[in-house]
């Protein structure tokens, strides 16, 4: 028997008794059993923005709801965002989120406004104040007021 045959097979065994249930299935702790997250201190994950580390937008993900210039809302990287033409542009994208910055481009007829703001700070495009709220890995809260 070669080396490598031999390798495999001691691989095989030691990875078969490292087996989990008896039955295949996955299963995950729940809360208050050991390891579970009421023992590790780790927060239960729900999914909502507002629990997974973003606080709760105004207006949620409704990006329309931005149209006239005063929203709150919970944007991902490539969101566009309509906004009323008289600003002088009709289109905000969220060109990139980092842990460290939110840049937000504003477009319209012969118009390109780009902004990078940290996170509780802001920026201005065409009137329109951009703030950053809070950043969560690639989602942010963003505020705009006039």
């Amino acid at each position: 028997m070669s080396r490598k045959a031999l390798v495999l097979i001691v691989l095989t065994a030691t990875l078969a008794g490292c087996g989990g249930s008896q039955t295949g299935e996955l299963t995950e702790p729940v809360d208050g059993e050991p390891g579970g997250p009421a023992e590790t201190g780790a927060p239960a994950e729900t999914g909502s923005p507002s629990e997974a580390g973003l606080p709760e937008a105004a207006d949620g993900s409704d990006l329309t709801a931005c149209e006239d210039g005063n929203c709150e809302v919970v944007v991902t990287e490539s969101d566009e965002i309509p906004v009323d033409p008289a600003f002088g542009v009709d289109l905000f994208t969220v060109e990139s989120i980092e842990q460290d910055t939110v840049t937000v481009q504003a477009t319209g007829a012969g118009t390109y406004l780009r902004v990078t703001i940290s996170p509780s700070g802001a920026g201005s495009l065409n009137g329109i104040l951009v703030k950053v709220v809070a950043v969560d890995g690639d989602r942010a809260v963003l505020n705009f007021s006039t």
